[in-house]
């Protein structure tokens, strides 16, 4: 099963025929806009559930589609004020996986994102669970604050038994990465790490693959690269 997460920059009807060649299976697109607007026969895929997250702003939401005939979801109990930190149960072969699909943007940045897990945090102990998605949060070393800022997701994801996929097969620490996921202006001279995967370490041995996507093919479509996760 391949999951991918990504920014697209809005505009993703003009775009998603990009994000198509990658072949998802799981498909999740930050700053994605209503569905009345996307013609999805543009997709090389048939799309079996596709949902639109967000508020008034219908030009800027999340979507999450799934792209194979085997893959199905279940809801669970979500609220808008928490931000767009979207759980949902992925039905896949004879299992049953926890989908958190994440963006988060000022001023509650990542604090939703403890919210939510600490909420869910029985569900997750239940669940073979992935949090992933647009966390907007950098490692910024001359300002303290960023530096906490992702230090106390992780600490809540380590609460929960969950790591971060690229950090653990990498073996870098936060603010160490020497791969990265938005590049603001899209210049290639101010990269930061704002997309995250983080997985519960009873997944690790059904991870099949984990890659960030090249900066150099995706610099015209948008500012953030796709994320790619792939499981057994």
């Amino acid at each position: 099963m391949r999951i991918i997460s990504w920014n697209c920059n809005g505009a993703f009807r003009n775009k998603l025929r990009f994000i198509s060649e990658l072949e998802p299976d799981i498909l999740i697109i930050q700053e994605c806009e209503d569905l009345k607007k996307i013609e999805f026969d543009m997709f090389s895929k048939p799309i079996y559930e596709g949902y639109w997250f967000g508020g008034e702003n219908k030009s800027k939401g999340l979507g999450f589609f799934i792209m194979h005939e085997g893959i199905s979801s279940l809801p669970v109990m979500w609220e808008i004020e928490e931000d767009l930190v979207v759980p949902k149960v992925i039905c896949y072969k004879d299992q049953k996986i926890l989908l958190f699909s994440i963006w988060t943007w000022p001023p509650k940045y990542n604090w939703a994102i403890i919210q939510s897990i600490r909420k869910y945090s029985k569900i997750i102990r239940h669940f073979k669970t992935i949090c992933m998605g647009d966390f907007n949060a950098p490692y910024i070393a001359e300002d303290e604050r960023f530096q906490k800022n992702i230090y106390n997701v992780a600490n809540e994801f380590r609460k929960q038994g969950m790591l971060s996929i690229y950090h653990e097969r990498a073996n870098v620490n936060f603010g160490s990465e020497n791969e990265f996921t938005w590049f603001r202006h899209k210049k290639a001279t101010q990269p930061y790490f704002l997309d995250y995967c983080f997985i519960s370490q009873s997944l690790l041995p059904d991870v099949i693959a984990y890659r960030i996507e090249r900066f150099q093919d995706w610099r015209f479509h948008s500012d953030h690269c796709p994320i790619v996760l792939e499981i057994k």
